[in-house]
């Protein structure tokens, strides 16, 4: 199996796992530790999985159940990213977190890089992680079917606290990072993924975790901080 550029395996036990199916694309969330120390950080794994024996084209759906913060398992102008996670104070369910406004939208990544695509069809490889991408360029619809990849979806980063919700517009930018010294030349999705800076530190309590991806899967994770 080739593993893609930017994909780190983990170096600490993931748990726990669980897993949410859409169309045989599964999601993957785990997390390192279920009871944080003060100061510690939480770390967070996720991925897709195609679970059928053969390649599975899937087309791309804006079905989110949570909106938070998109994880980079592949670099940006590409849209949309497939996976979103964000970390609530409290024990929360995801219907909880959405009856309190949680519909925020992040920044257009076509803003920072015009010449992005926006995609319309994954392709998975059997029995994998891995696919490519196949999507339309923004500033010229005559070029159809730009192929990229292929991209592992999978990620692991840290995240130092918790976000109230529903989000606002300036926390979403905590996402991006410039492309280069000069500010003309646009910026970027911090890829590989590094969890965006929160808006609150960990302090004693419970917390939770929710993952989301474009098909509706949601996965709810409780943790706590001692």
């Amino acid at each position: 199996m080739v593993i893609a550029a930017g994909y780190r395996t983990p170096s600490v036990p993931q748990y726990p796992r669980r897993t949410s199916q859409t169309s045989a694309i599964v999601l993957n969330a785990s997390i390192n530790s279920t009871a944080l120390q003060p100061g510690e950080e939480l770390g967070i794994t996720v991925s897709l999985y195609n679970t059928l024996p053969a390649p599975n084209y899937v087309p791309v759906e804006w079905n989110w159940t949570i909106n938070g913060f998109p994880v980079a398992t592949w670099p940006t102008c590409m849209t949309p990213q497939p996976i979103e996670f964000i970390i609530v104070n409290g024990s929360v369910s995801a219907p909880e977190v959405q009856a309190l406004g949680n519909a925020s939208s992040g920044p257009d990544p076509f803003e920072f890089c015009p010449e992005g695509t926006h995609l319309n069809q994954l392709s998975f490889e059997a029995s994998s992680s891995i696919a490519e991408l196949n999507g339309t360029q923004v500033i010229d619809v005559s070029y159809p079917n730009q192929l990229s990849g292929p991209y592992q979806l999978a990620s692991n980063f840290t995240v130092n606290g918790y976000w109230d919700i529903p989000l606002n517009g300036t926390e979403y930018f905590n996402l991006l990072t410039p492309v280069s010294s000069n500010p003309s030349n646009g910026a970027s999705f911090q890829y590989p993924e590094v969890g965006p800076t929160a808006a609150h530190g960990f302090v004693p309590g419970t917390y939770t975790l929710l993952v989301s991806d474009e098909w509706g899967s949601t996965i709810v994770i409780p943790f706590s901080v001692t």
